[in-house]
């Protein structure tokens, strides 16, 4: 029996090694290399070449799909199928809670080690391919914009069958022609359908992610509803290229000053060459000339001498285009599309060592130096151009698995002026109120605050209540107001402006210096909201439901007020009393401690601190979100 499943194993691998080499003088090289790495698959892939051998457009489009399905591949495992057949078996649609629990529900029957790679070309089936060509081409062929759209456009942008490395699903043009062939009936032009599309599922699509962290299949996301930026261009994309519109992937890897995440976004692919995006607030595409969603437009900015430096721009150092094919030269699928978005800047690095290619990092929140892009050492010099400026780098490169340091790291600045920071022996103070950067995004929130005002009564409802302050100023981190008030009071509260439905983290009510403390009481948010008031934790927000709210406290006797104190719900990254901070310097790549502190205020004062330096303050108690700072005119700069 064992020699007979032998000779039936060798004939079926024979049979393969024949197909797959019976039908390869009319195919590219790039087409046979695909069906030689395709394996026991190979047959499913030559089914569709030989089904449109009699039709040569098609045929040249079933070529340039199977070249470039190398590398191409999906997360694959028993926790996904468990998750999704659960969501086939619930009505739609879901809330963000369910999401969450059977996401839950589902880690803990499965772990990571469940997940597999599952390339493309190993899986895929030829019905799945001709059925997606088909529907393809006709989507094309049927737009009104037909003519202005190129074979080589449809090829590159309509084609594909997947955007990013979602799970592939069959049928999911019909679902999705279905679903919004609707939102741009009758539309001739391009760009408006290309906004009208974006705004439709923009609109279904809720900014906030569930717990599963897997790409799921396209038809899955559309129907969960919420959704991460990858996971919302997976669904516009596929939307986009269902209904015959060229469409790319462009992203941001991850921010050069902020987070550890980056942000992707949809682009027209125009007739004229230029891509174009959908602006905030934009009816109809523009050309690309900047990233979308990295800047928070400030309400308000504080005066000058206001304690903290605030940034409004996360600044990025390169936009690639992660693309279905390959380019010459260049890595898989990935095209480097800076320059389109403004970063031309580029800066020489003399390289001395015997590496083929030098590197440029920069600092990943949290963490350390990590790279962002390669180029190609030539005669002892290595030239990186379109990098975004205001950004700081540190060049180095990699043998035999080891970085080394090339020079110090440097402010790369516009129009291409570098500042390297090499630390001096001259020494300084430092006096240091955050570990990270701030940004518009919270003191927009903050400004809301002003109007809002404190006050007291001895009746519940405060029908005669006294005003104890209002808020006329822009609020820092912790807002400590002085008060001298003559009567005895039972209840008080903060009231918040007409327009603000900006939250409280901490509120505290003070006599003779001591805290007084009672039952939460208010209006506009639920009890347990009420209470996060005044439970000692600043990550827990007084989170109103509504504008024009109130949170305050039944004292439960007269008290005469003498304090109060508010914090504005914010990041946690200022300096926190009785948490362990530790300060770095940075000197080739390599972080020194300046010492460890134990902070006694909202404030840390380190001496003796080198000079013209990068720094990194690490809070040894909690929290990752750090970033690098240099220290100018006795502020902290952020990086």
């Amino acid at each position: 029996m064992n020699r007979i499943s032998n000779y039936i194993a060798f004939y079926f691998l024979f049979w393969v090694i024949v197909s797959c080499n019976s039908h390869l003088n009319g195919v590219s090289q790039g087409v046979n290399y695909a069906l030689k790495k395709s394996g026991n698959n190979c047959n499913e892939l030559e089914k569709v070449l030989l089904y449109y051998q009699n039709d040569s457009l098609r045929y040249e489009a079933a070529c340039f799909l199977i070249e470039n399905m190398v590398g191409h591949f999906s997360n694959q495992g028993s926790a996904t199928d468990f998750y999704k057949q659960k969501l086939r078996m619930r009505l739609k649609p879901f809330s963000r809670d369910f999401l969450d629990s059977l996401w839950k529900e589902t880690s803990v029957r499965y772990s990571d080690e469940d997940f597999v790679k599952s390339y493309d070309l190993e899986v895929i089936e030829s019905s799945y391919l001709i059925e997606d060509i088909d529907r393809a081409f006709q989507v094309w062929e049927a737009a009104p914009w037909y003519k202005e759209v190129s074979f080589e456009m449809f090829c590159r942008y309509i084609l594909p069958y997947r955007v990013s490395d979602e799970q592939l699903v069959e049928h999911w043009r019909d679902s999705l022609i279905q679903d919004y062939a609707g939102c741009i009936r009758g539309v001739t032009d391009m760009k408006q359908a290309f906004a009208l599309l974006a705004r439709a599922v923009d609109k279904e699509l809720r900014s906030a992610s569930s717990k599963c962290p897997y790409l799921l299949d396209v038809l899955t996301m559309r129907d969960a509803r919420f959704s991460r930026c990858e996971q919302r261009c997976i669904v516009t994309g596929n939307v986009m290229r269902a209904l015959g519109i060229p469409i790319a992937y462009d992203c941001v890897e991850r921010w050069a000053n902020y987070s550890t995440n980056g942000h992707s976004w949809i682009v027209l692919m125009g007739t004229d060459g230029k891509t174009y995006t959908l602006y905030e607030g934009d009816s109809i595409p523009r050309p690309a000339t900047w990233i979308d969603s990295s800047f928070f437009k400030p309400l308000a900015l504080p005066d000058s001498n206001y304690s903290y430096r605030v940034d409004s721009l996360k600044r990025a150092a390169k936009v690639y285009r992660q693309n279905y094919f390959r380019e010459e030269d260049r890595d898989y699928s990935v095209m480097d599309v800076s320059a389109e978005y403004g970063l031309t800047d580029s800066v020489v690095i003399q390289v001395n060592s015997t590496a083929e290619y030098a590197e440029l990092c920069t600092f990943k929140t949290g963490e350390d130096w990590e790279t962002i892009v390669r180029s190609k050492i030539r005669k002892g010099n290595c030239v990186f151009r379109n990098l975004g400026a205001s950004i700081v780098y540190l060049p180095v490169v990699v043998k035999k698995d080891k970085t080394e340091v090339l020079d110090a790291p440097f402010i790369l600045r516009e129009g291409g002026a570098v500042k390297k920071l090499i630390p001096s022996k001259q020494k300084r103070t430092m006096r240091l109120n955050r570990k990270y950067i701030l940004l518009t995004n919270w003191t927009n929130r903050w400004y809301e605050l002003i109007g809002g005002h404190f006050e007291a009564s001895n009746d519940s409802d405060f029908r005669n209540a006294d005003l104890l302050h209002t808020i006329c100023d822009f609020p820092v981190y912790c807002n400590e107001v002085k008060l001298q008030t003559t009567k005895s009071y039972r209840y008080v509260r903060y009231v918040s402006s007409k327009v603000s439905k900006s939250a409280l983290a901490e509120l505290t009510f003070f006599c003779n210096e001591k805290e007084i403390k009672g039952r939460a009481m208010g209006e506009g948010l639920s009890p347990p909201s009420q209470k996060r008031a005044f439970d000692h934790d600043l990550m827990s927000i007084a989170d109103p439901q509504q504008k024009d709210y109130w949170v305050g406290l039944d004292l439960e006797q007269p008290c005469r007020l003498d304090k109060l104190v508010y914090y504005p719900r914010n990041d946690d990254n200022f300096i926190v009393t009785g948490e362990v901070y530790e300060l770095f310097y940075c000197d080739k790549g390599d972080w020194h401690s300046l010492g460890i502190m134990t902070a006694e205020s909202g404030e840390l004062v380190y001496e003796n601190v080198p000079g013209n330096a990068l720094y990194l303050l690490k809070n040894r108690t909690k929290g990752k979100e750090e970033r690098i700072f240099t220290y100018e005119n006795d502020r902290q700069v952020w990086w």
